[in-house]
């Protein structure tokens, strides 16, 4: 039987082999996934969409609504309200009307720019009417007695289709003041008279007769009287 022969050189090479090959592997880059940890990814940030513009109205707003010529309240002047506009007459003037329930709830004056005006203020259903001119004197209607009044000249408003008081219902309250201290320009008083078969008097005391300008309007019904103060 041959025995089998043992060369220590090639031991030394099987050795020094298998060593080279632990180092390459050592030093081998790492498979991409193979025991390395993933540094996380921060989300990404989404877009900021701009905020929604309002949509501009197609429709142009409304106009405010024009202001009559006697919206001062109570009386009290508005500041820039404009004169009625016409002819200025001194009159008599008139202006026929319609009957109903109808009654005079309020009397005011006032001092304007250029002028003052008085206001006879009604209330119910109907048309008022009226006739204005100028008398040398106040007298009732009813009984004829005179009735005393300021100023130097007397304008007489008869208002026409009134109802007697009591026929009135309870929700018109009928102005009874009797008299109206004027505002020291033109007008110096409002005096009341009684109501006589549906015509209401009243006499405006002026400093001096001057032409005036008369007009009706509605929402309320209103009689208006301007006296210019260079008429």
């Amino acid at each position: 039987m041959r025995a089998r022969s043992y060369h220590p050189a090639a031991g030394q090479l099987a050795l020094g082999g298998a060593a080279l090959a632990l180092i390459l592997g050592a030093c081998a880059p790492a498979e991409e996934g193979v025991g390395l940890e993933e540094a996380p990814t921060e989300p990404a940030e989404a877009p900021v969409e701009p905020p929604e513009t309002p949509e501009e109205p197609t429709e142009a707003p409304e106009e405010p609504a024009e202001e009559g010529p006697n919206d001062d309240e109570g009386g009290e002047p508005t500041g820039d309200a404009a004169q009625l506009e016409g002819e200025t007459t001194t009159g008599p003037a008139s202006a026929d009307g319609e009957f109903g329930v109808l009654a005079v709830t309020d009397v005011r004056t006032a001092t304007h720019d250029g002028f003052d005006r008085v206001v006879f203020q009604l209330e119910g259903e109907g048309i008022v009417g009226w006739d204005v001119r100028y008398v040398d004197e106040a007298t009732s209607q009813g009984s004829g007695q005179p009735i005393e009044v300021a100023g130097d000249a007397i304008l007489a408003v008869s208002l026409s289709n009134l109802t007697l008081p009591p026929e009135l219902p309870d929700d018109i309250v009928r102005w009874d003041e009797g008299r109206l201290e004027g505002t020291g320009v033109v007008v110096q008083e409002v005096v009341e008279d009684t109501i006589f078969e549906g015509i209401q008097s009243f006499f405006v005391g002026l400093d001096a007769e001057r032409a005036f300008l008369i007009e009706r309007f509605e929402d309320p019904q209103r009689v208006v009287i301007d006296l210019p103060h260079d008429g």
